[in-house]
C-alpha cells in the first residue's frame, strides 16, 4: 500500500487520494502531490490550507495571478468590516473595479459616495496557520524531493504535531518542545535585509511563482515557501542528513517551482544562478 507522510502508516487507495503540497488554490500544481489519508487531506485541506487562502497580505496576490483552484472561481477579496467616514461598509476587490455595499443602508454605492474618502479596515490575519502550513509543507516536499531517505534524516513527528495540531495543543506538546524545529515568517527580522533567511526571499518575492526550496545542511533540512511571489516564511527540521541525495546538480538543494499551467524542479544552484543572470545581466561566477 501506498505510504503517508502526514500520518506515517500505509494507506488504502480506497482510504486515501493526492494532496496537492501547494494547493491550487494557493497556486499549485498537480505534479506537486503526495499520497495522502484522505480524512487528513480533507482536514489539512480546511483547517490549513483553506484559511490560508483568506490571508489578508496574500489574497490580493493570489487575484492578481489568476489563481482559481479547483473551483475555477476567480479569488475577489472581501473586506467586511470597513468603517467608510463613519458609514458601516463592505468592500469587494474585483479585478477590474471596486464595489463598496453599506451595510446600513443596504445598497451599493455610486463611486462618486466613495471615491476619495477616508476608509478604515479591521482586517483578521492568523499567523499560526502560516506556521502550521509550513509544517505541512516540510513534510510533503521532504518526501516529493527525497522520498523514503527523508524519513530516516528527518524527525516528521514534531512536523505532523505542527501542522494538524490546534494552537493550545501544539503549545502543550512535549514533542514540539523538545524537537528544536526553528520557524521565520515573513514578519520575522531574519526575513528581512541582513536576516539568515533574507536571500529566499529575495529569489521567492524575485520569481511571482508558487516557490518550495529545499535545502540540505550538516544537521538540518531548511524548507522555504512563498505563494504567487509571496514570502511565507522558513523553516529548519534537525536531520541526518548523510544519506540524503544531494551531489551533483544538486548539491546545494532542491528547488520546485510552479505557476499556471508549469511545474519546474530544478536544483537551487540553477535557480540561484537564474536569478544571478537576470539581475546582473552578466553570468554568474563559476563555483570554486
Amino acid at each position: 500500500m501506498p505510504y503517508c507522510i502526514y500520518t506515517d502508516r500505509e494507506v488504502a487507495t480506497d482510504a486515501g487520494n493526492w494532496d496537492h503540497v501547494v494547493p491550487l488554490s494557493l497556486g499549485g500544481h498537480n505534479d506537486f502531490v503526495v499520497w495522502s489519508d484522505e480524512k487528513t487531506n480533507s482536514d489539512l485541506g480546511s483547517q490549513v490550507d483553506g484559511k490560508l487562502k483568506n490571508d489578508p497580505l496574500l489574497v490580493f496576490a493570489l487575484r492578481d495571478a489568476g489563481v482559481t483552484g479547483h473551483s475555477k472561481k476567480p479569488v475577489v477579496p472581501v473586506w467586511k468590516r470597513v468603517d467608510l467616514d463613519g458609514r458601516p461598509t463592505q468592500i469587494t476587490w474585483a479585478a477590474d473595479t471596486v464595489v463598496a455595499w453599506d451595510a446600513r443602508d443596504r445598497r451599493e454605492l455610486s463611486e462618486a459616495e466613495f471615491a476619495g474618502r477616508e476608509m478604515t479596515a479591521t482586517l483578521n490575519l492568523d499567523v499560526h496557520v502560516a506556521r502550521r502550513f509550513l509544517g505541512k509543507v516540510a513534510l510533503g516536499a521532504g518526501y516529493f524531493v527525497y522520498g523514503e531517505a527523508v524519513r530516516e534524516a528527518m524527525d516528521c513527528k514534531p512536523l505532523r504535531e505542527l501542522a494538524t495540531l490546534d494552537l493550545n495543543s501544539a503549545r502543550a506538546s512535549e514533542c514540539l518542545k523538545a524537537s528544536d524545529i526553528k520557524i521565520c515568517d515573513r514578519f520575522h527580522a531574519d526575513s528581512h535585509a541582513g536576516g539568515s533567511a533574507h536571500m529566499y526571499r529575495v529569489l521567492i518575492e524575485a520569481s511571482n511563482r508558487s516557490m518550495v526550496i529545499c535545502v540540505p545542511h550538516d544537521d538540518a533540512i531548511s524548507f522555504h515557501l512563498g505563494l504567487v511571489g509571496v514570502y511565507i516564511g522558513s523553516i529548519i527540521c534537525p536531520a541526518n542528513t548523510t544519506n540524503l541525495p544531494f551531489d551533483g546538480d544538486h548539491d546545494l538543494g532542491h528547488a520546485i517551482c510552479l505557476s499556471p499551467g508549469v511545474c519546474d524542479r530544478l536544483s537551487f544552484r540553477a535557480l540561484a544562478q537564474d536569478f544571478y543572470r537576470v539581475a546582473t545581466g552578466t553570468e554568474p561566477p563559476s563555483p570554486v
